[in-house]
């Protein structure tokens, strides 16, 4: 009896050992296991289960003073369970659910390329594509056109095809033909010269040849008031335009002797820019036609009977000036009056 009683008393210490021992298993196990989650969290039927990704803003997670662009790592990422899609109203207007679609940015990397300093266009590296055409602080060089040689000069007093800029098959060739004007020290500077050299007025020059010759021969005594240059007639002040105003004594000499032989005659002049050339002063040839009404006996010409003569005149860009209260010029002056600026290249003939 003894005996079965301290077999029982064994007993019941085992027992009490093992529920010790299977308590404390228990309490280890579970504080390992995951927490279940409540029936709020569990999907209840009928709803899907979303996961929306919140990036914490900068002013959430790091501190003032922080590069949001460091490339630094060990911000936590926050993943959030929820039921319904559509973001509450009532959360923070500047998380992403609240703001609508979440955007996506893509981060600068920590590792930046030392090959190419950005916005400055330095490089250091051997790439082709990044290095610059010329060294920094370099000058940019500009390889000039070539324009090869200087045209020959003039030999001798006989123009030669190639001395002229070309030729204009429109107008007189004997333009072209006509021995050069020689000036004692002056040199011959052809037409292909002058565009070697880099003159470009052409057109220009021979508009206002045309302007200044037609308004010389184009005169009407009848309509001339007065030869004081002081007075402003008309005429005078018509052809300084196109001569210039330091000619206005001599104009007003010309139009004393279309009073006094009563001339009446009508002009009309053809030219072309590329009969020009230079022997000191720049020189361009042309044709006038004129009919005299009245006068012609001045020329000893006839009246009614259309006459021509070959000319070359001075052509030269005008200053603008206005010394004597005459007017503006034509942006080229016809140097009419001033002396081996206005040559005859053969008499009047007959048209």
């Amino acid at each position: 009896m003894k005996k079965l009683s301290k077999n029982k008393i064994v007993i019941a210490v085992t027992s009490a050992v093992l529920v010790i021992m299977l308590v404390v298993t228990g309490i280890m196990m579970t504080a390992d296991k995951p927490s279940v989650p409540t029936d709020q969290q569990k999907g209840t039927p009928g709803t899907t289960s979303d996961i929306n990704v919140q990036f914490p803003s900068p002013a959430e997670t790091e501190q003032s003073g922080t590069d949001i662009n460091s490339g630094e790592t060990g911000a936590d990422i926050s993943v959030e369970v929820g039921e319904d899609k559509t973001p509450s109203s009532t959360n923070d207007p500047n998380s992403p659910t609240a703001q609508g679609d979440v955007k996506t940015e893509t981060k600068t990397p920590s590792k930046t390329d030392n090959d190419v300093s950005v916005g400055t266009g330095d490089s250091k590296g051997n790439n082709p594509d990044k290095t610059p055409s010329n060294p920094p602080g370099g000058v940019v060089g500009v390889d000039p056109v070539p324009r090869g040689d200087e045209p020959a000069g003039a030999s001798g007093n006989k123009p030669k095809a190639t001395d002229w800029v070309s030729v204009n098959s429109n107008v007189p060739q004997e333009l072209y033909n006509y021995d050069y004007t020689i000036m004692e020290g002056g040199d011959i500077i052809t037409g292909a010269q002058m565009k070697w050299r880099g003159y470009n007025t052409w057109d220009k020059a021979a508009n206002a040849a045309i302007g200044g010759l037609t308004q010389y021969y184009s005169i009407d005594y009848r309509k001339i008031q007065s030869v004081n240059p002081n007075d402003r007639d008309k005429y005078l002040t018509d052809l300084v335009f196109w001569t210039g105003e330091s000619a206005h004594m001599d104009i007003c000499e010309y139009m004393q002797f279309a009073i006094n032989n009563k001339i009446i005659s009508t002009a009309s002049v053809v030219t072309d820019g590329n009969l020009m050339y230079n022997n000191g002063v720049q020189l361009i040839r042309a044709r006038v036609y004129v009919t005299f009404e009245s006068g012609a006996s001045a020329y000893e010409l006839q009246n009614g009977i259309k006459y021509y003569r070959d000319v070359e005149v001075a052509v030269y860009p005008s200053t603008g000036e206005d010394r004597y209260g005459f007017g503006k010029c034509n942006d080229f002056n016809v140097l009419l009056f001033s002396e081996n600026c206005f040559n005859f290249l053969c008499d009047w003939k007959k048209a």
